[in-house]
């Protein structure tokens, strides 16, 4: 009986545990947040392997931080866009 309380009271978390999630959900809440806009994308061809993007971005420090990728699968590409007084409205050019 005792090995089986034992074994019971290892799956509960101790206060100190719960004291520890506690103050790391609390740290967590007070990080900066990183907030991504969706771009519009078109594409006048299907393109590579006749795939469709997804394009965002995220204004930084300094410019942009735009992320793209495949709608479906894992391929993506992460790039900074030098633009310090952000500029850029999301589009390209004519």
């Amino acid at each position: 009986m005792v090995r089986a309380l034992q074994k019971a009271s290892r799956g509960a978390p101790t206060a100190a545990q719960s004291g520890a999630e506690l103050k790391k959900a609390k740290e967590q809440s007070q990080k900066p947040v990183l907030h991504w806009e969706m771009l519009n994308t078109v594409r006048q061809e299907r393109g590579l392997l006749h795939s469709e993007y997804l394009t965002e971005r995220a204004k930084v420090p300094g410019g942009w931080l735009i992320i793209s990728q495949f709608k479906t699968g894992t391929a993506h590409g992460l790039a900074f866009l030098p633009d310090p007084n952000h500029e850029w409205d999301g589009g390209s050019l004519p």
